[in-house]
C-alpha cells in the first residue's frame, strides 16, 4: 500500500486543506452501517471470502433507462446510483446512506493503486421524495464531490477521527459505472478488499451489464441475486414513472411476489361451519363416559359436563342470553369455570372472562365497557367484586336452583359468525379493548390443532393458562372436541418446577401449552437440577413472547426428539395462533442466521401472513416488515371501538373476496428464504412481559393520573435475556414527590400487577429528540441504578443466612447491593423468578419454601428469619398436623411417609372423608441436628406421645403409607402393650422390612467396632456410602444414555444429561460436608430401618396394595397373622394411587373408616 506521505506528494498543501475542510463538513456525524439483509452474522475475525454475481440488463430496462436519461437530463451512472440508494432505503428505512464511488478506471483499484481517487456520496433519501427528485439530489452531490476526490488512503487518514468505533462505513458500499468494450473489465471479486457490497455497471457494445461483488461471509448467493433483481425492478419502475415516490416504487420481482404473497399463504383446508359447543356435543355422543375434565380429586365425564352445562344454558336462556349476548365469567380455575364456559356457549352467548385477582377498579372498568347483563361467579369471589348493574349469579350457591332446569341440549340459535368470547387486552389510551372472537375462527384453529398434533381420546391436556387469556382456549376446546381429558392445574402447581413436573408425571400429561416465560424457567431448572419431563409428554407448545435461543439449545440437548416442541405466534385478534414453527433439534445447530432468533414459522391452515412496508407493499425476503395477518383466524374487531377497528383491521389488498381484511399486528418480522418468519420485535409501544401483552401508554396514562406526576414514560428493559421488566421515568410537579411504593399502589388499584413497573427513575425533565418528541433511546441508555432509590438508611446483611439470600437475589435480580428490607417483588421479582429463587434456596440451604411463604416474607430479613427458624433445633421432633379437626367420630392418625413433609394428598383425602371425620397427619421424624438418630422403636414412642396430646386413650385408628406403615405397626404394637385398644390398622402400599442397605450397615458397624469408631463416625460413614451410591447411580444413568445415543448414531453431547452429575455452584458436591450429609433424611431413615427387627403384632390390619408393593405381602404375613389381614387392590402404582387414582383410594378409605367407626361403637 502506498504510504500516506507518498500520496500527499501529489497534492499541494493548500488544495489538501480545502479537500480536508470539505470532507470534514460533509461527513460530520457519520451514520452507522446500513442494516443490510444479512444471511450470516458479521464475524469477529473477517476473512477475505469474496464472490461475484454477473447480470445483464433486459432490453426493456435498457430502453427505459435511455428514455429516462433524456427526460431527466441525467447521466446513466447518476440514475443507477440513485436507484441503488433507493433500494437500500427500502430495505432499511435508513435515510442517511454512504456509498463510495471511484473516479477513473472501471477496474476497482486495490490499495496499491495510488492513482485511483474516491468520492463519498452521502445520500439523504426519504420515501416522500419522487425518484426524479432523488436523481437531482444525487446529481448535485456528485457534482460537488468530484472536485474533492482523494485516494482512499488519504480519505482514511483525514477522517480517521470519525471512524473510531465504527466498522468502516465509508467502505461498506461501493458503486462504479464506466463505459468499456468487454465484460472482462468488470472488477473481480478479488479486487474488492473492504466493501461488503460493490455494484459495478458497464455500458458496452452489446448493451448494459453488471457485476455485484459481495462478502461471502455475510451474504448467500441467492440473496445477492434477489438484490440485483430488486434494483433492476425498481429502476424499471422509476424509468416508467419517475414522478413516483420512492416509497411506492416496485421492488419485488414477479417471481418473488408470487412466492411471498401466494405460495407461502396457500394453506386452504376445509373446516366445520359449526359452533364449538356443537362439536363438543358431537364428542359427548361419541364418548359420553370418558373423563372430560379433572380438577384436583373432582372430575366430570363428558356426559356430566354436558348435562350440567345444559342446565345452566337453559337457566341463562330464560334470563335472556342468546346469540351475541355477553356474559361475564369471574371464577377461579375449577369445574365451575368449565361448566360456566360451556353453559354460556350452549345458551348462544359469548363469555367475557374476568380474572378474580384483578383490582376492583379494573374489573369495574371491564364490566362497564362490556355491558354484560349477567355475571357468573362463585360465592367466595362475589364479596371481592365491584358494584355492577349486571345480575350476579354465584354458580356454587345457586346450583340447587339451576339443577331444576332441563339437562338436554338446548337450541342455542348461534351460528359460526356469532361471538364465542370477548377477551380484553391492554389499550394504549389507558382503556383496555375487548377483542371479539367468533365461533368460525375458533373452530378453524381448534381443528387445525386436532389434525396437526393428532389429538385424540388418549390425550391428557394440561389447562395451564388463565382463562382471561386466549391461550386457555387453545387448551380447552381442542381437548373437548377430541375426547381428551383436560386437567386444570392448581394454583400452587407453579410454586416449584419439580412439583410441576411431578404432578404432570402423575397425571400422565401428554400435551402442555407453556407460556414462553415459564418454559424458559422450566428449561433452566431442568438443566441445572437434572430434572426430566414426564415420559407421557409428546407435544409442548410455547408462545406469548420471544424465545431465547440458548434455552432452545438446552432443551434440545436434554429432550432431543422425544417431545415435539412448537413455537407459536399469534395476537388475540388472530384467534390464539397464526404461525407455528416445529423446532427440531437440527434447526439451531445448522441454521446460520444473522440474529439466531428462534423462528415463529409459517401460517396455520386458512390463515395468511404478509410482511408489508409503510405503504402496505410486500417487502423482500430478508427485509423487515410489519406482520399483517388475514384469513379465517381474524377477530370481528374491537367491542364498541369502531374507529380503532377500522384503523387496525384494514381491507385485504391481496384477496379476491370483497369483505376480506388484514389485521396490522404492529410486530416486525422478516422472511427466511424457505418462507419461515423471524420475529424482530415491536414497531410501536406495545410490549410483552412474561407473555402478558401490555400497552405502555396505558401504564403511562395511569401514572399521569397521580397528582404528583407531571410527565411519565414507561419502557420495557431486558438487561438479561428472558428477564424483561418495566421501568418508569417520571418528572414530578413542582414541590411534589411520591415514593416508589405509593406509585405502585396507585397503579395496582387500576391495573393487573404485571403492568406495574418495578423501577422508578426520577428526572428533572424527559430527554427530547430533534423533533421535540421524547427520546426513548436516551432513556434506555440511563441505567436504573439502585442509587435512584432511597438509600439513606441502607441495611446490609449481617447473618450467614442474610449473605446467602443476598447472593441469590443479586444473581437473579442483577442488583447490587440489596437492602435486607427491600421487597423481592418491588425490586423486579415476579412469580417465575420466585420459582427459580426458591429452587436455589433449596439447593443452598437444604430447605423447601412454598410460594405463600415468599409472599408473606418477601424481604431477605423476613425470609432469613423463616429459614433460620427451620434450621434451629426443633422443640419437638414429631409433628401432628391437624388436616381436619372437629367432627364427632374417632380421629384417624395417618403416617404419610413423605420425608419432605409435603403429603398434599392428605388434604384431598380428608376432604373426601367429610367434616365429621377428624384427620391428623403425622410428619416423619425430624433428624436435623442429631449426631446419631434414635432407633426405630424410640421414634415410634415419640409418635405415640404426640398422638396422646390429641387423643389420650383408645380406641385408636392408625394408618400409614409406605414407610409410614412400618411405623404405624410399631406404634400399634406399643399401644397394645400399654393396654390401649387399637382398631385394625389401615396400611397403604406398605414398605418392605428387608432394607437393601442392611448388609452395608452391618458391615460398617462391624468394621467400626473393630477399629473402635464411635456410633457417630459409623453413622457418617454409612451416610457417605449412601451418598456415593447415589452418585454412582447418576453416573450409570448418564453412561446408559450416552451408550444409547452412540448406538443410535447421535453425537455425544447432543442429548440430555451431559452435565448431570458434574458439580456446579450451588449443587451438592461429590464429597459433601457433614451438614449436607445430614440433610438427606431418607438416608438417615435407611440407617434406622436397617437396625430394626419387627416383633410380631397380634392385632389385625387392612392392607391396600398397588402392583408396585404387592411383593411385600409375604413379609407382612410373617409379622401379622394372615387370618388377621384383609387385602384390597388399588388402581395405579406407588405414586399414581395418591394422584391420578386418589378418588379410588379415598373411596376405599371412606368405607374402611365407616366400618371401623361402627365396630368401635359396638363395644
Amino acid at each position: 500500500m502506498s504510504s500516506v506521505p507518498q500520496v500527499h506528494q501529489t497534492f499541494h498543501s493548500s488544495a489538501l486543506n480545502q479537500h480536508k475542510a470539505y470532507w470534514s463538513k460533509q461527513l460530520q456525524d457519520l451514520p452507522v452501517l446500513v442494516e443490510l439483509p444479512l444471511d450470516h452474522q458479521r464475524p469477529s475475525r473477517p476473512a477475505n471470502r469474496r464472490a461475484a454475481y454477473d447480470f445483464t440488463f433486459p432490453a426493456e430496462l435498457s430502453e427505459a433507462l435511455s428514455k429516462l436519461q433524456n427526460e431527466l437530463h441525467a447521466a446513466p451512472d447518476t440514475i443507477c446510483l440513485a436507484a441503488f440508494a433507493a433500494s437500500l432505503f427500502r430495505y432499511t428505512l435508513q435515510e442517511d446512506i454512504l456509498i463510495s464511488t471511484t473516479q477513473g478506471s472501471l477496474d476497482l483499484p486495490n490499495e496499491e493503486d495510488s492513482a485511483a481517487t474516491y468520492t463519498i456520496a452521502r445520500i439523504r433519501c426519504t420515501g416522500e421524495l419522487s425518484f426524479s427528485e432523488l436523481v437531482g439530489h444525487v446529481q448535485q452531490i456528485l457534482q460537488e464531490a468530484c472536485p474533492h476526490a482523494l485516494p482512499l488512503a488519504m480519505l482514511d487518514e483525514l477522517l480517521q477521527t470519525k471512524m473510531v468505533g465504527r466498522s468502516r462505513p465509508l467502505q461498506q458500499l461501493h458503486f462504479q459505472y464506466a463505459t468499456s468494450s468487454t465484460v472482462d473489465t468488470l472488477p473481480s471479486a478479488d479486487a474488492m478488499q473492504e466493501n461488503e457490497i460493490m455494484l459495478a455497471v458497464m455500458k458496452g457494445a452489446e448493451g448494459l451489464c453488471g457485476r455485484m461483488t459481495y462478502d461471502a461471509q455475510l451474504f448467500a448467493a441467492e440473496t445477492i441475486e434477489r438484490m440485483v433483481g430488486h434494483w433492476q425492478t425498481l429502476l424499471l419502475g422509476a424509468s416508467k414513472n419517475p414522478a413516483q415516490r420512492v416509497a411506492v416504487l416496485p421492488l419485488l420481482t414477479e417471481q418473488e411476489r408470487q412466492q411471498v404473497v401466494l405460495d407461502w399463504n396457500a394453506q386452504r383446508v376445509p373446516f366445520d361451519a359449526s359452533c364449538v359447543h356443537e362439536l363438543f356435543e358431537e364428542q359427548v355422543a361419541r364418548t359420553p363416559d370418558a373423563i372430560a375434565v379433572v380438577a384436583g380429586i373432582r372430575k366430570l365425564s363428558y356426559r356430566e359436563l354436558n348435562s350440567r352445562a345444559n342446565q345452566l344454558a337453559h337457566y341463562l336462556r330464560r334470563l335472556g342470553v342468546g346469540p351475541d349476548v355477553m356474559v361475564g365469567l369471574c371464577v377461579k380455575r375449577s369445574l365451575d369455570m368449565m361448566v360456566g364456559i360451556m353453559g354460556i356457549l350452549k345458551a348462544g352467548g359469548a363469555y367475557v372472562p374476568l380474572d378474580p385477582s384483578y383490582p376492583q377498579e379494573r374489573l369495574s372498568l371491564l364490566l362497564q365497557d362490556s355491558q354484560t347483563p349477567i355475571l357468573l361467579t362463585q360465592s367466595d369471589v362475589q364479596p371481592t367484586l365491584p358494584r355492577t348493574q349486571a345480575r350476579t349469579i354465584a354458580l356454587d350457591s345457586m346450583w340447587p336452583e339451576i339443577t331444576k332446569e332441563d339437562d338436554k341440549n338446548p337450541v342455542s340459535g348461534a351460528t359460526a359468525e356469532n361471538l364465542v368470547y370477548i377477551i380484553y387486552t391492554s389499550g394504549s389510551t389507558g382503556t383496555p379493548k375487548g377483542v371479539m372472537i367468533c365461533h368460525r375462527s375458533l373452530v378453524n384453529y381448534a381443528q387445525y390443532e386436532q389434525r396437526h398434533y393428532h389429538i385424540g381420546p388418549k390425550d391428557r391436556i394440561l389447562q395451564f393458562s388463565s382463562v382471561s387469556f386466549d391461550a386457555s382456549a387453545e387448551e380447552i376446546y381442542v381437548s373437548l372436541i377430541s375426547g381428551a381429558t383436560l386437567y386444570l392445574r392448581s394454583e400452587d402447581m407453579l410454586d416449584s418446577v419439580p412439583h410441576f413436573l411431578q404432578l404432570c408425571r402423575e397425571w400422565g400429561i401428554t400435551m402442555i401449552n407453556f407460556s414462553t416465560a415459564y418454559w424458559h424457567e422450566l428449561t433452566l431448572s431442568m438443566e441445572e437440577r437434572g430434572l426430566a419431563l414426564p415420559p407421557t409428554l409428546r407435544v409442548a407448545l410455547i408462545g406469548g413472547e420471544r424465545a431465547i435461543p440458548e434455552r432452545l439449545q438446552a432443551w434440545q440437548r436434554m429432550v432431543g426428539r422425544n417431545v415435539r416442541l412448537l413455537n407459536t405466534y399469534g395476537p388475540t385478534e388472530a384467534t390464539i395462533t397464526v404461525t407455528v414453527k416445529d423446532l427440531t433439534p437440527a434447526e439451531v445447530e445448522t441454521e446460520q442466521r444473522p440474529t439466531h432468533e428462534v423462528l415463529i414459522g409459517r401460517p396455520v391452515d386458512n390463515a395468511q401472513a404478509y410482511l408489508l412496508d409503510e405503504e402496505l407493499k410486500p417487502v423482500p425476503i430478508g427485509v423487515p416488515g410489519e406482520l399483517c395477518v388475514g384469513g379465517a383466524c381474524l377477530a370481528r374487531g374491537y367491542y364498541n371501538r369502531p374507529e380503532l377497528t377500522n384503523e387496525r383491521f384494514i381491507p385485504d389488498p391481496f384477496s379476491q373476496e370483497p369483505q376480506a381484511r388484514l389485521y396490522r399486528t404492529g410486530d416486525l418480522a422478516r422472511y427466511m428464504p424457505d418462507g419461515n418468519l423471524e420475529y424482530l420485535g415491536r414497531g410501536d409501544q406495545q410490549v410483552k412481559i412474561r407473555g402478558f401483552r401490555i400497552e405502555l401508554g396505558e401504564i403511562e396514562a395511569g401514572l399521569s393520573s397521580h397528582p404528583a406526576i407531571r410527565e411519565a414514560v414507561v419502557i420495557a428493559r431486558e438487561d438479561t435475556p428472558g428477564n424483561a421488566r418495566l421501568v418508569a421515568y417520571i418528572v414530578f410537579q413542582p414541590s411534589q414527590n411520591a415514593t416508589d411504593r405509593e406509585l405502585q399502589t396507585h397503579l395496582a388499584q387500576r391495573m393487573p400487577i404485571y403492568m406495574v413497573p418495578t423501577t422508578f427513575i426520577r428526572l428533572e425533565a424527559l430527554p427530547l429528540n430533534t423533533n421535540g418528541k421524547v427520546d426513548r433511546k436516551a432513556l434506555t441508555a440511563l441505567e436504573p441504578q439502585q442509587a435512584e432509590k432511597e438509600k439513606k438508611n441502607f441495611v446490609g446483611p449481617t447473618t450467614e443466612m442474610h449473605y446467602k439470600l443476598s447472593h441469590i437475589w443479586e444473581e437473579l435480580l442483577h442488583i447490587h447491593p440489596i437492602d435486607i428490607r427491600d421487597d423481592f417483588f418491588a425490586l423486579g421479582g415476579h412469580s417465575l423468578l420466585a420459582v427459580r429463587m426458591m429452587g436455589m434456596v433449596e439447593q443452598v440451604c437444604g430447605q423447601q419454601i412454598p410460594m405463600a411463604t415468599l409472599f408473606k416474607h418477601s424481604t431477605i430479613e423476613g425470609l432469613a428469619q423463616v429459614l433460620e427458624q427451620g434450621i434451629e433445633a426443633p422443640t419437638t421432633r414429631v409433628r401432628v398436623v391437624p388436616i381436619q379437626e372437629g367432627g364427632s367420630q374417632l380421629p384417624f392418625f395417618f403416617l404419610h411417609g413423605d420425608w419432605k413433609g409435603g403429603a398434599f394428598y392428605c388434604l384431598k383425602l380428608a376432604k373426601v372423608l367429610g367434616p365429621e371425620q377428624p384427620f391428623y397427619a403425622l410428619d416423619p421424624y425430624r433428624f436435623d441436628g442429631l449426631l446419631v438418630p434414635p432407633d426405630f422403636t424410640e421414634i415410634a414412642s415419640a409418635h405415640i406421645e404426640a398422638i396422646r396430646q390429641v387423643q389420650p386413650h383408645g380406641p385408636y385408628i392408625i394408618g400409614g403409607f409406605c414407610n409410614g406403615a412400618l411405623f404405624a405397626a410399631e406404634i400399634a404394637r406399643q399401644l397394645r402393650e400399654a393396654g390401649e385398644r387399637v382398631l385394625p390398622l389401615v396400611l397403604i402400599d406398605a414398605d418392605t422390612f428387608v432394607i437393601p442397605e442392611r448388609i452395608a450397615q452391618q458391615f460398617i458397624t462391624n468394621l467400626g467396632d473393630l477399629f473402635h469408631l464411635s456410633k457417630e463416625q459409623q453413622f457418617e460413614a454409612f451416610l457417605l456410602y449412601q451418598h456415593a451410591r447415589r452418585q454412582w447411580r447418576k453416573v450409570q444413568r448418564k453412561s446408559r444414555k450416552l451408550w444409547h445415543r452412540t448406538t443410535e448414531g447421535q453425537e455425544p453431547g447432543t442429548a440430555s444429561g451431559d452435565n448431570q452429575g458434574v458439580p456446579r455452584e450451588g449443587r451438592i458436591p461429590l464429597i459433601p460436608n457433614r451438614r449436607i450429609l445430614h440433610l438427606r433424611w431418607s438416608h438417615t431413615y435407611s440407617w434406622v430401618a436397617a437396625n430394626y427387627k419387627p416383633r410380631p403384632y397380634s392385632g389385625s390390619a387392612i392392607m391396600l396394595w398397588t402392583r408396585d408393593s404387592l411383593a411385600h405381602k409375604k413379609e407382612w404375613e410373617a409379622v401379622i397373622p394372615p387370618n388377621e389381614m384383609e387385602h384390597i387392590s388399588l388402581e395405579g402404582n406407588h405414586i399414581s394411587c395418591r394422584t391420578k387414582y386418589l378418588p379410588g383410594l379415598a373411596e376405599h378409605l371412606q368405607q374402611i373408616l365407616e366400618k371401623l367407626q361402627l365396630s368401635a361403637e359396638a363395644r
